[in-house]
């Protein structure tokens, strides 16, 4: 895990905001590989009211670093920010200071697959339903292991 540039990634778009991070999608200009920026959320930032974010991500870092390579269930960091203003790169106005986390992009299905009004309002009301139908409580013998996801990723990647 290294400190890293912002300007060495090109951003595409939001993909989504929760209580502490917004999280955009970027590409990494020097590997090509796709990626996703975390920072805290711009409200609390324009507010003065990230610290307690930043404290977390301080902590989040230091475990990760210790770890190392040591689990494959984790997403791996690429780098982060110096602790900085970021308004150039994000083209807002926020004035503060704050660190942004970069992770290698996790491949999966969106959890708004499947549910209009979730792609409309931007949150994820049919988890629910979706995680049943990707965990079925019985698997017929003779069906793939993962039937449901295979055929949502590749309506996904297409």
């Amino acid at each position: 895990m290294q400190k890293v540039e912002l300007d060495r990634f090109q951003t595409s778009g939001i993909l989504g905001s929760g209580a502490d991070y917004e999280v955009r999608a970027a590409v990494d200009q020097e590997t090509g590989k796709q990626v996703v920026l975390k920072r805290p959320v711009p409200q609390m930032i324009s507010r003065g009211m990230h610290i307690s974010t930043e404290e977390r991500t301080d902590r989040t870092l230091q475990v990760l670093e210790q770890m190392g390579d040591a689990t494959e269930n984790i997403i791996p960091i690429v780098g982060y920010t110096e602790r900085g203003n970021h308004d150039t790169f994000y083209g807002d106005s926020l004035g503060q200071e704050y660190t942004v986390i970069v992770e290698e992009r996790a491949k999966g299905i969106p959890l708004m697959v499947g549910d209009m009004r979730a792609r409309i309002t931007g949150v994820p009301v049919g988890v629910g339903q979706n995680l049943f139908a990707l965990h079925p409580l019985v698997r017929p013998p003779d069906s793939a292991q993962f039937p449901v996801q295979e055929q949502l990723l590749k309506i996904e990647e297409s």
